[in-house]
């Protein structure tokens, strides 16, 4: 079994930006009074800085638990998954440069009515996804090229 969770130094970034969002956009609706149209504008960019925020209070208190049965998270909206009950498994990859040297990839575990979803800012990814990975795979998951690829490129080796 393996635990895991976001750690408080990945998250506290975050936790900056939608702070900052916040007094941006909330302060000058306090302190001003800008137009209708500019205060509807910095309420709506407010919410989703408020939702944001809320987002990694969420991830923070989350924890994650692997186990021979399957996956489950521990925190204000616990959900589990089954490895038998496994319809799809993706690990997928988000560039943020053109020449991808740069990003962020997210494991997507999808199980009829229920989905999982973890970035690789959570502690121990490699082990986290090798384990929802191979399992897919010992319960008769295909697994797309793309999720081939990068569990190679997570491994350390060149996809084959």
């Amino acid at each position: 079994m393996s635990r895991h969770g976001y750690p408080p130094r990945v998250l506290a970034l975050d936790y900056v930006r939608a702070m900052t969002g916040l007094i941006l956009t909330v302060g000058p609706i306090m302190l001003a009074e800008p137009l209708e149209i500019i205060q509807y504008i910095l309420e709506g960019v407010a919410v989703l800085f408020a939702a944001f925020g809320l987002r990694t209070l969420l991830r923070h208190v989350t924890r994650v638990e692997v186990g021979e049965g399957g996956i489950r998270t521990e925190g204000p909206f616990p959900r589990a998954i089954a490895w038998r009950d496994m319809t799809e498994v993706d690990l997928l990859y988000y560039s943020t440069r053109r020449d991808r040297e740069r990003g962020w990839m997210q494991l997507r575990i999808d199980a009829g009515a229920g989905r999982l979803a973890f970035d690789s800012t959570i502690s121990n990814f490699a082990q986290l996804a090798e384990s929802v990975l191979a399992a897919a795979e010992r319960h008769g998951l295909a697994l797309s090229a793309a999720t081939l690829s990068n569990r190679a490129a997570l491994q350390g080796r060149q996809p084959s």
